[in-house]
């Protein structure tokens, strides 16, 4: 991620690494407002919070040349933000070690869900997702954290995704 490294001054506080969760990932870089930085690029943003935790949906939709159509598929959400008319899916990983690769299709079900909801609604549907990994090697190893931000073409295509953005957050303590 060379070029897209920032490092980020913070203040620790009594719960950030009691945990190695994802909701402690989503804790960290909301409290420590690194996510504001990176997805609204405004620290004082103020999104609506929606933590919606596992939800049932139909959906349809292709994978290159495949159609799938699917019934009550369960689909976890870590973390939903609604700012200026966008809606953004959260998925967060804590890792020892950054992998190589991960599941970016996790990203599409709930953001398909919450893009054929306002549709179906009659809103705007604008809607991205957003892919957190948390690093810590050891106890004297930095905090790291990598954001990706993805937008879909075609809610109708898994296939269609798109990195926007990408950035790796160096945490030191104040």
């Amino acid at each position: 991620m060379e070029g897209e490294q920032i490092t980020w001054r913070y203040r620790q506080s009594l719960l950030n690494d009691l945990d190695r969760g994802e909701a402690s990932v989503i804790s960290l870089v909301l409290n420590q407002h690194i996510l504001h930085d990176f997805v609204y690029e405004d620290v004082v943003a103020s999104p609506k919070i929606y933590i919606p935790g596992r939800t049932r949906a139909d959906l349809d939709y292709w994978v290159g040349q495949t159609f799938l159509k699917t019934q009550g598929l369960q689909m976890e959400m870590d973390l939903v933000l609604e700012y200026q008319g966008v809606v953004t899916v959260f998925e967060a990983k804590s890792k020892q070690k950054f992998p190589s690769d991960f599941a970016v299709y996790q990203l599409f079900h709930p953001a398909k869900y919450y893009y054929d909801r306002l549709r179906e609604a009659g809103m705007p549907a604008k809607v991205n997702a957003c892919y957190i990994l948390k690093q810590r090697a050891g106890r004297r190893a930095p905090l790291r954290v990598r954001f990706y931000l993805y937008e879909f073409e075609d809610f109708d295509r898994l296939d269609s995704i798109r990195l926007v953005r990408k950035a790796e957050y160096h945490l030191q303590q104040r």
